[in-house]
């Protein structure tokens, strides 16, 4: 179960902007990284690749995102996320309001879904910072988190974020990020949490407009 992009990327992407255009928009993403985490705990046991497609209109948007994981953690060997919502601005304030179903495959399971609320401000230029909620219908287990992102140089930025399970474990993570190009970007992010031992992930993410 993925953290839908992450508190902190979304405080970025948010903050950025293309994501609210009033006109109909098709994007997407290859995600490779060196573990995949979600909420503090690993997904896979090694290297994941994760292709998304997100398409847009007048701030809807509806999306699919997928990652290889691994059997013997969570019992099934892929993971395919649908998710749609809403984006729009509020003054100072852009909101993600939406909703995530998580599915699995080998063996196939329609697990569960959430609700997710993201919001992001910009308080001063170079500055993001982010706030998660998210909440499971069904089981009713909210998580929350925060996160903030800071830009020391041009292509370079820091990012941390502190987020909570309720009645399960907290896990943080911080790192940062470099622009290779304006499509491709490298991550080095630590994650840990309070009921296992932490791990440095690298990442590199390739972003591209089909619109």
């Amino acid at each position: 179960m993925r953290h839908l992009l992450s508190s902190v990327a979304v405080a970025a992407a948010l903050a950025a902007g293309p994501a609210l255009a009033d006109g109909p928009t098709a994007s997407g993403s290859v995600n490779l990284t060196s573990r995949y985490f979600s909420y503090g705990l690993p997904q896979s046991t090694g290297a994941a690749i994760q292709p998304s497609v997100e398409f847009g209109y007048k701030g809807f948007y509806a999306g699919i995102w997928a990652s290889n994981t691994s059997s013997k953690l969570i019992g099934s060997n892929t993971e395919v996320d649908l998710s749609f919502g809403y984006r729009h601005d509020y003054g100072p304030v852009s909101m993600d309001l939406g909703y995530v179903r998580y599915t699995y495959y080998g063996p196939q399971n329609n697990c569960c879904g959430e609700a997710v609320l993201n919001l992001s401000t910009t308080p001063v230029k170079g500055t993001d910072l982010g706030y998660r909620l998210s909440i499971d219908p069904k089981s009713k287990v909210a998580n929350n988190s925060v996160s903030i992102t800071q830009a020391v140089m041009p292509k370079m930025s820091l990012n941390a974020l502190v987020g909570k399970v309720a009645h399960a474990q907290t896990y943080w993570q911080f790192g940062g990020s470099y622009s290779v190009t304006d499509d491709t970007s490298v991550g080095l992010n630590w994650y840990d949490t309070t009921i296992t031992k932490g791990l440095a992930v690298l990442s590199l993410t390739y972003n591209f407009n089909l619109l």
